[in-house]
């Protein structure tokens, strides 16, 4: 995208920003089948917000991410999925997406695993308002400069 601040209809917005969980509700092991208040705390914020709940594979959240031309990713994973972050980064990438990801853990996998690399910030399951903006924000204005 072309920028942090982009004016639509009128109204200034921060960013266009697609909120996934991976896998399919209820699964164990997988992300919830709601991404919580993390959409909440984006819209709050000034951001435009893509729900796209439960999605099978980051395949189709890569898809999602080109076709709705977002500013960036949050991905809830759950405990035991964090190597599916390092696949997401790949599916992008396939896409000729570089937009940064934010990773949202839930239950107990707040620990940044191996395969979260410097251009994916995480977020713990407890993560605030101004946390998860923050992180977000960071990760915006932090992809115009790579």
């Amino acid at each position: 995208m072309s920028g942090f601040l982009r004016g639509f209809g009128g109204r200034v917005e921060r960013g266009r920003v697609l909120v996934a969980a991976l896998g399919a509700p209820g699964q164990e092991g997988e992300a919830p089948d709601r991404p919580g208040a993390v959409p909440r705390h984006l819209r709050d914020a000034g951001f435009e917000v893509i729900v796209a709940g439960a999605v099978p594979s980051v395949l189709a959240v890569a898809a999602v991410a080109r076709d709705e031309d977002v500013d960036a990713v949050v991905l809830a994973v759950g405990a035991g999925r964090h190597d599916a972050v390092g696949e997401l980064m790949s599916a992008l990438r396939d896409e000729d997406l570089s937009v940064p990801v934010v990773v949202a853990t839930t239950g107990d996998g707040a620990a940044a695993p191996s395969s979260i690399t410097a251009e994916v910030a995480v977020l713990s399951p407890d993560a605030g308002p101004a946390e998860v903006v923050g992180a977000l924000e960071r990760a915006i204005s932090g992809a115009g400069d790579r």
